[in-house]
């Protein structure tokens, strides 16, 4: 929950990206271009790249985030789901030995 803050302006620092690369392509092609419209293309276009760079990173972040957060809450939890995973393999391991037992009897017996 504290990661609302921290990522909640993600999705608006994409606009913002592309803002600034659209008023500053306006401004470079007014200046330099002749008002082809080439700066603008260009200018929104890196900040698109600009922008989408920096909501993988969030998403990245916020993945890892989440990730430590849950360890946190849930120190026994690994501790717990090995035992219970153990427990699935000893029980399995005790079916499979009486399952082969009682081919070995029927073998036997024939």
């Amino acid at each position: 929950m504290r990661g609302v803050g921290r990522y909640g302006t993600a999705g608006l620092e994409l606009v913002v990206g592309m803002g600034i690369g659209f008023f500053g392509g306006r401004w470079l092609d007014q200046r330099f271009g002749g008002g082809h419209g080439y700066f603008v293309i260009g200018g929104v276009i890196f900040g698109l790249v600009a922008g989408f760079r920096n909501l993988f990173r969030a998403a990245k972040n916020m993945q890892k985030d989440l990730e430590r957060e849950e360890s946190e809450a849930f120190p026994y939890e690994r501790e717990y789901l090995a035992q219970v995973e153990n427990g699935k393999k000893a029980d399995k391991a005790e079916a499979d030995k009486a399952e082969n037992e009682s081919k070995s009897d029927e073998q036997a017996g024939s």
